[in-house]
């Protein structure tokens, strides 16, 4: 970790991609790329935007509006998605991890096209285990109320597979699931 020291009683510390997205202070990168993913058979599967760094790198991080299909061309789910990181202690030093989470009204339909239905995520603070003593706060979006019209077919068990977020990186999928006021972190190669 690089400590910078002044004869003044306050010890500053340098981060490592401080601010790698620019102003993430509304959730969203200064710059994006719209991407389509497609299934083997040619239909979309994903429509959305990832994060592009300041210095024009493409990154897996999502951002802003996203819509999911099913192979057979119907909508799946759509909504937002917000930016944001905690501090880690990586082999330089002090540095920010960068990951992306629901924000907002999500909508998920049927395979026939019909809206089964809608819930609301809400950031919330929650604690993440780092390579740093202490780990750090992190925001994520959090569902906290099933609502009343899907009390029967929206189980709690759906609610913690819908909060869970996955990144694909090139040698695996980070999944980013939030239980108890704790962020977990996994990881699982590419097969």
């Amino acid at each position: 970790m690089f400590v910078l020291a002044s004869c003044s009683p306050k010890t500053y510390v340098f981060v490592g991609n401080e601010h790698r997205f620019g102003d993430l202070s509304d959730g969203l990168p200064d710059l994006d790329s719209t991407a389509t993913t497609y299934y083997e058979g040619g239909s979309i599967k994903f429509e959305g935007k990832y994060a592009v760094t300041l210095d024009k790198q493409l990154s897996n991080i999502k951002a802003g509006e996203w819509k999911q299909y099913y192979e057979n061309g119907q909508l799946k789910s759509e909504g937002n998605y917000k930016i944001s990181s905690y501090l880690n202690c990586c082999v330089s030093g002090a540095c920010r991890e960068y990951y992306s989470y629901k924000d907002g009204l999500w909508k998920y339909y049927s395979e026939k096209g019909i809206l089964e239905y809608e819930v609301e995520f809400k950031p919330d603070k929650l604690h993440v285990n780092t390579n740093c003593e202490g780990g750090d706060s992190v925001t994520f979006g959090i569902v906290k109320t099933i609502p009343l019209k899907y009390k029967g077919t929206l189980t709690p068990d759906n609610i913690f597979e819908l909060q869970k977020v996955v990144l694909e990186e090139e040698v695996g999928y980070l999944t980013y699931t939030p239980l108890n006021g704790e962020l977990y972190i996994t990881f699982e190669p590419k097969k």
